[in-house]
């Protein structure tokens, strides 16, 4: 089950660098109408486009979540420094949000985005700062959860896209409080709820016996 970022997180996204379009989502957890799908032969109806590899767009700005698995990623970094060159070529605005897992500063699969000539900023995110979506709340007591591993967010731009969307200090702070886990918040909403549900079951049941 792949966790999926709150909210918060791309209402900061759409009001900085206009990104309203997921490279990795599902009908199930989609911000969006259209996202690029990995089964787009059953999710077209529900708005799901092509699977990423095979979208090439050549201007916009676009959110990447994928599944945390080092080839996978790998292949999403070459895919993604490729449309940038694209791009470039026809002097177009085209912009990549990475939110990927942090392998570590030796992870070959972390290298296209770290190394990228397009790389024009970074977000680091330590684990206890940060939290989720849960991508299984169908069966979790709770929505959100706390991120399980620090987390990187990549920018990666052409020369249009950084003079279109720079990056500023703002941009990164207000994102960076999004990110904020809420699954204690959550959680203590939860214990609210039960304490007045309780309360009000006694009071209930109270009332009976005195009739």
């Amino acid at each position: 089950f792949q966790a999926a970022v709150h909210g918060e997180v791309f209402d900061v996204l759409l009001k900085y660098f206009g990104t309203d379009f997921e490279c990795f989502a599902s009908p199930f957890n989609a911000r969006y109408p259209s996202y690029c799908s990995a089964f787009p032969d059953t999710d077209h109806v529900f708005g799901g486009k092509s699977d990423f590899f095979h979208f090439k767009p050549l201007e916009g700005s676009f959110e990447a979540n994928p599944p945390f698995v080092p080839p996978l990623v790998e292949s999403m970094a070459f895919h993604i420094n490729g449309l940038l060159a694209a791009s470039e070529d026809k002097e177009k605005g085209l912009m990549f949000v990475v939110i990927i897992q942090n392998f570590g500063e030796k992870a070959r699969c972390l290298e296209g985005l770290r190394e990228s000539c397009y790389l024009t900023s970074k977000l680091e995110l330590t684990q206890k700062d940060h939290g989720f979506c849960e991508g299984k709340q169908q069966i979790r007591p709770t929505r959100f959860r706390i991120s399980s591993s620090d987390t990187i967010v990549f920018f990666l731009q052409t020369a249009p896209a950084k003079t279109r969307w720079p990056v500023t200090e703002k941009s990164l702070e207000d994102l960076k409080s999004a990110f904020a886990s809420k699954q204690r918040e959550e959680m203590k909403e939860k214990d609210v709820f039960s304490k007045r549900k309780t309360k009000s079951a006694e009071t209930e049941k109270n009332a009976k016996r005195k009739k």
